[in-house]
């Protein structure tokens, strides 16, 4: 897998620290990585790429003296894909609500660890694995479409009338629970006995719903579907 790693910190010392663990836990991993570290917040934003470049992360430290690391991280996220993950880094742990906020992917205390970094790669190749490139093919109000997997976050069943829910709209077509499951790869959890989700898109999960804070929907979760949903949204975060 190839590994568009950015880092922005105005400590350049920690950016090359960091730098380091990241190349050497992408190898570790079998990635072919490239890496650009700026510490300027600005010239990141003019520097970086904005087009549909997969498999791209970022690490951005929180507390900058130009531009916070949640303003940049809410300025880049409009131009990026949806293959884009942001990490956000402190030395404080009270950053992370506003991580949250931003729909950070994850996050890093400073100093860096070996094993915090290793694990923070490890993360976010499973993420971008599962959101492997592919299209759904289905027949709505007399047109023939096709859906990226990774633009689906939801489909519910009732009646064997499925509506996909999609970043862009929604869509409704004959189909039942078994055949969509079939149909769709591992990332998507049956969360009720109606109910199927992209748990990639999932952004928080507790005993009674699943939400995607993103697109603003919130999903009930079945009590008998619960302990595998979590299970499947830890190992995607």
């Amino acid at each position: 897998m190839k590994l568009k790693v950015t880092i922005v910190d105005d400590s350049l010392s920690d950016l090359m620290a960091l730098e380091q663990l990241v190349t050497k836990a992408a190898n570790d991993l079998g990635c072919d990585i490239f890496a650009s570290r700026f510490t300027d917040p600005r010239s990141a934003i003019e520097a970086v790429d904005m087009n549909k470049a997969e498999n791209r992360l970022f690490f951005v430290d929180v507390m900058m003296p130009k531009l916070y690391g949640t303003e940049l991280v809410t300025l880049m996220r409009e131009k990026c894909g949806d293959h884009t993950l942001f990490v956000l880094m402190s030395s404080q742990h009270g950053y992370m609500k506003d991580g949250y906020s931003v729909e950070a992917f994850d996050f890093l205390c400073k100093p860096f660890s070996e094993k915090d970094v290793s694990a923070v790669i490890s993360r976010a190749v499973k993420r971008f694995q599962a959101c492997k490139q592919g299209v759904f093919n289905f027949y709505a109000d007399k047109t023939n479409y096709k859906i990226d997997y990774a633009d689906i976050l939801a489909v519910s069943v009732v009646k064997n009338y499925a509506t996909l829910m999609t970043t862009s709209g929604r869509y409704c077509f004959r189909s039942t629970v078994k055949q969509l499951l079939e149909a769709f790869p591992e990332q998507f959890i049956q969360i009720s006995s109606n109910t199927i989700v992209n748990i990639t898109r999932v952004t928080s999960i507790s005993t009674k719903n699943v939400t995607f804070r993103r697109d603003n929907i919130t999903l009930d979760v079945s009590k008998a579907y619960f302990g595998r949903v979590l299970e499947a949204f830890k190992s995607n975060n």
